[in-house]
């Protein structure tokens, strides 16, 4: 599944419009921006946390946005990383859907999909 997911065609959320992630992961929940997407996953990015996250912990939780319906995954944390932004070093979370999630398929059914990028 890890090579499924690294093979996957991602979107940046930037391309799209704006996504939101409302999630729960242990005893605590998680609000934060979609940084981008596959259908095996996303990366969410300027979030906030009620608790530690844990790499392999298990997730719950929505992704919402004006031109989709509501998207709801279960997956689990499998990377969190840093990235830079012009002002400041972000953390990013990676999330992997334990199910295949076709989100891609309804950008392009939208006319949403903006650029793939490997």
């Amino acid at each position: 599944m890890e090579e499924d997911r690294r093979s996957g065609k991602r979107i940046k959320s930037s391309e799209v419009g704006e996504m939101m992630v409302l999630a729960a992961s242990g005893n605590g929940t998680i609000k934060g921006r979609v940084f981008d997407f596959s259908d095996y996953g996303i990366g969410i990015i300027d979030y906030e946390s009620t608790e530690t996250l844990k790499i392999h912990e298990k997730i719950v939780g929505i992704i919402s946005a004006h031109s989709i319906d509501d998207i709801h995954f279960a997956g689990k944390i499998v990377r969190m990383d840093t990235v830079e932004s012009l002002s400041r070093v972000k953390i990013i979370l990676g999330i992997q859907f334990f199910n295949i999630i076709p989100i891609i398929d309804r950008m392009t059914v939208l006319g949403l999909s903006g650029q793939l990028s490997d």
